[in-house]
């Protein structure tokens, strides 16, 4: 397929869902996944961190990494 064929370009479509184990069910925890995109003309650049739950901060520990990298 050439580019004039190309029915997608220009949208972007991005879906994301994170589900929390078990372990963060039982002790009613929110998981501590982050996930973070950018697009900047014909660039696309995406990051998923999966955050450590035994950590204090986990959670902003996950979106600091997913900003460095994006």
């Amino acid at each position: 397929m050439n580019r004039s064929e190309d029915k997608t370009k220009g949208e972007n479509l991005v879906n994301y869902f994170s589900v929390a184990g078990k372990h963060h069910e039982y002790k009613k925890e929110n998981n501590q996944d982050a996930f973070l995109y950018r697009q900047e003309d014909e660039y696309f650049a995406m990051a998923l961190a999966d955050g450590v739950s035994a950590c204090k901060y986990s959670k902003e520990g996950a979106m600091i990494v997913c900003e460095a990298v994006v």
